[in-house]
């Protein structure tokens, strides 16, 4: 059979007309570009587009956020994501250690007495 690369469509750079796999030119009359070489590594798709956004965790100040909703960024004095598809608001904390287990003395909110 064909290579796996031989049956991927593909978009023609000249017109962006998408073709089919099996398709060494574009099928478009006026255009008939030949088919471009498969790329060197796979294109990345979904998450993988936004691998900027999981930046090293040293260039992370302490208090900057991560949105729940889009995987924005954001600076800690931020209430809500600067991103303008998302405007999701800043999530609330997670709760102490303790009180995550249920421990401490005095119930929930740790207080004596």
């Amino acid at each position: 059979g064909a290579p796996a690369a031989a049956l991927t469509d593909w978009e023609c750079p000249g017109c962006g007309n998408k073709n089919f796999g099996s398709r060494e030119v574009c099928n478009t009359r006026t255009c008939r570009a030949p088919r471009p070489p498969p790329p060197a590594a796979p294109v990345a798709r979904g998450p993988a587009l936004h691998a900027w956004k999981a930046a090293p965790l040293a260039t992370v100040a302490a208090g900057d956020w991560g949105c729940p909703g889009c995987g924005n960024v954001n600076f800690a004095s931020r209430e809500v994501c600067n991103t303008r598809t998302c405007r999701a608001p800043r999530p609330l904390p997670p709760p102490p250690a303790a009180a995550a287990r249920g421990g401490g003395a005095g119930g929930e909110w740790g207080g004596g007495g």
